[in-house]
Formats: C-alpha cells, structure tokens, sequence
C-alpha cells in the first residue's frame, strides 16, 4: 500500500528510487511475491525463495531500525511516521518480520546466506556516497555524512545490516 501511494502521488516517480525506504520496500514486496508465487507453484518455497526474502526483510528492517534510532529522533518521530511513512516505515517491515520470522515455512538459513542479506545496503551505500559526498549531486538526506563522518555511518549500517541479519535468520530458524 505504501509503494503504491507513493508512486501515484509523486510527480517525478524515478526521483523516488533515490531513497533507501523506497528500494528496501520494493526489495521486500518482490521479494514477498516470489515467495507467494513458490508456495502456489510447489506447496513449499525453495532456498532461493526464502533467501530472497531473507534479503528483502534485512533490508526493511534495516529501514525500521534506522527511523526509530537515528531518523526519528534527529528529524521527528511525527514527520517519519505520518501520512504514507507509517505503511514504509513501520507497517510494512513489522509485517515482513512476522511474516518471515514465524510464519514463513521453508529451507532454514544458513551461515553463508548472511552474505547476501548485506548486498542491498552495500549497493545502496555505494551509490549514496558517490552521489552525496563524490558527486554532490544528491542533497545529504539522511544527514550520513554531517561533519564528513561519511565513514562512521558506514560502518555504523553495515555492522547493524549484520546484527538484523544474524537475529532474523535466528528468529527464522527457530521456528
């Protein structure tokens, strides 16, 4: 529903894929179509399936965790969380949580898997600080790069990418 009101509401629709909520929201209801159309082709979905969707709930939960630890307080609770933020921001990964967390059936993850849960942060990271701190095309949005501490950002993202990605496949196994 997010993605939706997003982009019907948004006049330059490609200016909206500059933004991590918006990729991490159209990685997770890909990546949740895939698993619904796995479970209606087969009856259970496959590693690739379960995997991707792995990826997709890493990546929104990412998105929830930065806006209630560093977007929330730095820029307001009201504006991250009103109007179409509740559905991108909260709603929509609390429900990929659930989902893939307890229920979600299927291949366990593995080990090796938490690889593939870091590649939407590490491609995103790349182009923001390209075009933010090389380019300067892009204003600092999210404010990543305050006193050039670009690189503590970074580091900060991918360590907690990291931290989600061990607890979901955890919480995805334990069931």
């Amino acid at each position: 529903y997010g993605l939706f009101i997003a982009f019907t509401e948004a006049p330059n629709k490609l200016e909206l894929l500059k933004y991590f909520t918006i990729d991490s929201n159209i990685l997770a209801a890909v990546s949740a179509l895939v698993m619904l159309i796995a479970r209606a082709v087969k009856g259970t979905p496959s590693s690739f399936a379960v995997v991707f969707k792995y990826v997709g709930t890493v990546a929104v939960t990412l998105t929830l965790i930065t806006v209630l630890v560093f977007l929330g307080p730095s820029l307001g609770f009201a504006k991250m969380f009103a109007g179409n933020n509740l559905y991108m921001h909260l709603i929509g990964p609390v429900l990929c949580i659930i989902s893939f967390c307890w229920l979600d059936k299927g291949p366990r993850i593995q080990k090796s898997h938490i690889g593939s849960s870091v590649i939407p942060v590490i491609i995103y990271g790349l182009v923001y600080f390209v075009m933010v701190v090389v380019a300067k095309s892009w204003p600092d949005f999210y404010g990543f790069n305050r006193g050039g501490k670009w690189y503590i950002s970074m580091a900060v993202m991918f360590a907690g990418t990291l931290l989600i990605s061990i607890v979901l496949k955890a919480l995805h196994n334990d069931k």
